[in-house]
């Protein structure tokens, strides 16, 4: 068996970079909105690019950590963990503003909306999960793949332009 770096700081650092994206978004939406007074609109473009862009500057962390993209099995470590850190971010930020809400109530308003869920509601709650964990893995895919290789790439060709000093 190679030896294989942690991952452990790029998982923490894609997290920390998806989180600080997505809240600095939300803030600027809302002064946005309230500068503008009227409601913008927030579409899955933001989020495709939230979700690229963590994964960007996670990748170029790595290849400039280890002077190549991540391995295969790297690659896979590194989408499957990724995928599972924006479901863990968006339900703690989901849990957050509705505390942020309903204050005390929350509990209250948690448990209405799970009173008035049905099987079908529930079935298209976990497919619409299904299919944007897909589409992350996928994006998450290409940022550690085809882009890390790009970034890998650079990253040789900047070294062999620069002198060598002994």
């Amino acid at each position: 068996m190679t030896n294989t770096p942690s991952l452990k700081p790029y998982y923490l650092h894609f997290a920390g970079a998806y989180t600080a994206i997505i809240v600095i978004i939300a803030i600027a939406y809302f002064l946005l909105e309230s500068l503008l007074g009227r409601e913008l609109d927030y579409n899955s473009g933001i989020a495709v690019g939230s979700l690229l862009g963590a994964g960007m500057l996670s990748a170029n962390r790595f290849v400039k950590d280890h002077q190549r993209a991540p391995s295969p099995h790297e690659r896979t470590r590194l989408v499957w963990v990724g995928v599972l850190s924006t479901l863990l971010i968006a339900i703690l930020l989901i849990l957050l503003v509705t505390v942020v809400v309903f204050g005390e109530d929350t509990s209250l308003a948690v448990l209405l909306l799970l009173d008035q869920a049905n099987d079908m509601i529930a079935f298209a709650v976990l497919f619409g999960i299904l299919v944007a964990s897909a589409v992350h893995a996928g994006l998450l895919y290409l940022a550690y793949g085809y882009m890390a290789r790009k970034l890998a790439e650079a990253e040789l060709k900047k070294a062999s332009r620069q002198p060598h000093t002994k």
